[in-house]
């Protein structure tokens, strides 16, 4: 299916680069590379509460980062890839 950088801490150039050689990675291998997750809170929360983090958070723009692995899992659910 593909990568999901997580932890990423924005500010961390060696991150950033790490994240470039990710996607170079994912593109030679033909897979996705998502946007990268943040080290996050809520994220944790939401993971250990096993509640959607749209149900916790709703108006997080963190929320638009899964919109593509979702997209991606019902294309595969659907038997489409």
């Amino acid at each position: 299916m593909g990568l999901i950088p997580n932890h990423f801490n924005h500010k961390s150039s060696d991150e950033q680069a790490l994240v470039g050689l990710l996607k170079d990675a994912a593109k030679e291998l033909e897979i996705s590379c998502y946007p990268p997750l943040r080290k996050w809170q809520w994220l944790k929360k939401s993971a250990m509460e096993g509640v959607p983090l749209k149900q916790l958070r709703p108006s997080d723009p963190i929320n638009s980062n899964f919109d593509s692995i979702v997209n991606d899992l019902e294309v595969i659910r659907n038997g489409k890839k």
